[in-house]
């Protein structure tokens, strides 16, 4: 290779490299948690319904759950270890509580409409 091919190759890489760096800044951010997921702890049915029947009516929630408040608290006290998630940087897990609420309505009436709210 003579001097003026090395410089056309290295001239070349050089473009490649610059067009390669302009590809990358144009693709648009990732989303790690919709915005939707973040108002669960407002507009969920667990965090509205459910709380409010158990300090409201809450013989429609023992009905709901098939349990009383005693007997789900006892039942939340053994499985949070088998079912707690961490938290990460990106996203807050599903609590031990809500999931075994939903667990309880599903396997009560088979219901998935409950787990999709």
């Amino acid at each position: 290779m003579d001097h003026r091919q090395c410089i056309r190759c290295a001239a070349l890489a050089v473009v490649f490299s610059l067009l390669d760096d302009e590809e990358n800044e144009e693709q648009p951010a990732r989303i790690w948690t919709r915005p939707w997921l973040s108002r669960r702890k407002e507009e969920s049915v667990y965090y509205r319904l459910v709380r409010e029947l158990s300090l409201e009516d809450p013989q429609t929630l023992n009905q709901w759950i098939r349990l009383n408040k005693t007997q789900y608290h006892h039942l939340l006290d053994l499985v949070t270890p088998l079912i707690k998630k961490k938290t990460t940087r990106m996203r807050e897990p599903v609590s031990p509580s809500e999931r075994l609420m939903i667990t309880l309505r599903y396997l009560a009436t088979g219901n998935v409409v409950f787990c999709l709210s």
